[in-house]
């Protein structure tokens, strides 16, 4: 691998600037503190605001920085090495984009430009492997990342996206909630002879899908209960039937 400081310089810049505006106009405030205002019963004021809702929420796979390896697609106008692996990273799933925390600054690249990437601990051993949609055959949408959860005779993807729910508040009734919310969502699909099928992560639907080895793997369910909102559960299934001959 090259330099990575050289390629560091070429990554595409992130920011944002937050601001936050006063909740009243400046010429309500002198009014106020000069008392140059007549208050009559009924009588509105322009400039002042309610208050504010949050996000509640992020737009990463783990809004923690990790250790990791990406790699690249080669750009023929661009010099830069294949890969990249000592500088901290995270996944911006809203975004699609591989952020870099380097001594110069957050940095980002677009899907387009990333063929894979994996997250590890300090030991090395993988704790989350995305691949491009553009490397997974049959896959209904060609954007975004794909986690392999598990590889073998049946290979089960993970896709993440991103739903933000707008506020629901309502001023005159002064119901619902003024904050964002960002909401992460699942889609689960298996791989089998080149074919991709989504599936609801049930007994049911894994027996289904498993039928050759349907007692093997109803023991294993019945041993290990099945928790459909936890990732490493579903693929411990796929782990176990893709460990059978």
């Amino acid at each position: 691998m090259k330099n990575p400081a050289c390629f560091l310089l070429l990554l595409l810049p992130l920011g944002a600037l937050f601001c936050q505006t006063d909740g009243m106009t400046e010429d309500t405030r002198d009014r106020l503190a000069t008392s140059k205002v007549n208050i009559q019963p009924g009588s509105v004021f322009y400039g002042f605001e309610g208050k504010k809702g949050s996000v509640i929420g992020d737009f990463y796979f783990d809004n923690n920085w990790q250790d990791g390896l990406a790699v690249f697609y080669p750009i023929a106008t661009v010099t830069r090495p294949d890969t990249i692996a000592g500088v901290p990273m995270r996944y911006d799933i809203h975004n699609s984009e591989l952020e870099f925390n380097t001594p110069y600054g957050i940095k980002a690249l677009p899907e387009k430009e990333v063929r894979q990437f994996e997250f590890k601990t300090k030991s090395g051993a993988i704790t989350a492997l995305f691949v491009n949609a553009n490397e997974v055959k049959g896959a209904p949408e060609k954007t975004g990342f794909y986690e392999v959860l598990s590889k073998g005779r049946l290979t089960l993807l993970l896709q993440h996206k991103v739903w933000i729910k707008a506020p629901t508040y309502n001023v005159a009734l002064d119901t619902g909630t003024r904050d964002t919310e960002i909401l992460k969502l699942k889609a689960y699909f298996y791989q089998k002879n080149g074919k991709l099928q989504k599936f609801k992560p049930t007994n049911g639907g894994l027996l289904k899908i498993m039928q050759d080895k349907k007692t093997d793997v109803e023991d294993f369910l019945a041993a290990n209960p099945l928790d459909a909102g936890n990732p490493a559960t579903v693929a411990s299934v796929f782990n176990f039937y893709n460990s059978l001959k």
